[in-house]
């Protein structure tokens, strides 16, 4: 691969001390070329890049670029690439007990390799790669994949590579509020009846709401009265419960 034809002179001399003769010959060895030479990746292993869950797809995430020594020859081009597998947790984290707890079904990639776009290819072999966001991510379900890619060479998969892709997905405020729970429960008829004595002390608790954000952990609730609060006789106290997307909404008596 460095270099295809030696060119050398052979010198043969005899060992006369008083009148030596010599005679030379040229040669030039040829070498033949052998497809010994796997892809090599010219990105590096372990890169990592950040996608917001709610990115319109097609989106194209990354370009994969290699190289191949053997690209002197047009006999022994052309990389092929595949997703090996995809990861919620670093491959290193695998053991014989729970190799298989993280890894994704392969049904449910949601993510591909396509031909780079004519923007995107960084070689001129042709043999670039995107990864691209296929389907929908969601945050709440998994917030970071580790991607396996494989490079083959075309003539010989046994020559291959591979590295690993990191994707960070970014959460987003993208999920509404759900009211789950009443206290005290509603009546039968479905109404929400609270009751107060007309001597409440300040801060009184009057009823409380439960509701259940899954953005809760980066985005937090709030809660207000918008309508009939005559006077501001009552306001609103957020807390959160042991659950990180779990809120309640206290309302309590603002006016001893």
């Amino acid at each position: 691969e460095t270099q295809q034809v030696w060119e050398f002179l052979v010198v043969a001399s005899d060992k006369s001390a008083t009148h030596p003769m010599s005679s030379n010959v040229s040669v030039t060895v040829t070498f033949s070329d052998v497809n010994d030479n796997a892809p090599v990746f010219l990105v590096d292993n372990n890169a990592s890049v950040s996608v917001r869950e709610d990115v319109s797809v097609p989106h194209t995430l990354f370009t994969v670029t290699t190289t191949d020594a053997d690209i002197t020859s047009p006999l022994f081009t052309g990389v092929s690439y595949t997703i090996s597998k995809i990861s919620a947790a670093p491959f290193t984290l695998f053991s014989s007990a729970n190799n298989n707890m993280d890894i994704v079904d392969p049904a449910n990639y949601p993510f591909e390799l396509q031909p780079c776009a004519v923007d995107t290819c960084v070689s001129t072999s042709g043999d670039d790669v995107d990864v691209v966001v296929s389907t929908s991510l969601n945050f709440e379900s998994i917030t970071q994949y580790y991607i396996e890619i494989v490079a083959s060479d075309q003539r010989d998969s046994t020559l291959s590579s591979s590295m690993t892709l990191i994707v960070n997905v970014t959460n987003m405020n993208d999920i509404t509020p759900t009211h789950t729970n009443t206290e005290p429960s509603p009546l039968p008829s479905g109404s929400i009846v609270f009751d107060v004595s007309e001597d409440a002390s300040l801060n009184t608790l009057v009823g409380r709401f439960t509701f259940e954000d899954l953005d809760a952990g980066t985005n937090g609730l709030s809660a207000n009265i918008t309508n009939g609060n005559k006077g501001s006789a009552f306001s609103t106290l957020v807390s959160q419960g042991n659950d990180s997307s779990l809120y309640f909404v206290s309302i309590l008596t603002a006016q001893p």
